[in-house]
């Protein structure tokens, strides 16, 4: 019998933001496409604002086929973001947190899995 992975990932999704651009980040959204290259059923807990950025994760994560019911969007908190600087060897040299964790926020109900 071959089942299918069933799993839920919990936690921040964001931008990295550099000088010249920024990039979808958050560990729970990594572990959750990987899950789902491999054939897995794969949600994420997770919240977002409800401004472009918020709008954007959304749809970048609707589009890896990662089921968006379980996130929520907060009308009073923005998207999260993070400053990150880099070496001129391209190592991170400081990470600063705009803000706090939006998902730290969330009223989840688990009848959305």
């Amino acid at each position: 019998m071959n089942k299918k992975l069933k799993a839920v990932c919990f936690g921040e999704i964001l931008f990295d933001v550099f000088l010249e651009h920024k990039k979808i980040s958050g560990a729970p959204l990594n572990v959750a496409s990987r899950i789902k290259s491999l054939g897995g059923d794969v949600s994420i807990i997770s919240a977002v604002g409800s401004n472009s950025n918020g709008r954007e994760l959304i749809e970048y994560i609707k589009n890896l086929g990662i089921n968006i019911k379980t996130i929520e969007i907060k009308n009073e908190y923005p998207t999260g973001m993070v400053n990150v600087i880099l070496t001129e060897k391209g190592r991170f040299s400081k990470l600063n947190y705009r803000q706090y964790y939006i998902s730290n926020f969330l009223t989840f109900d688990s009848h959305k899995l």
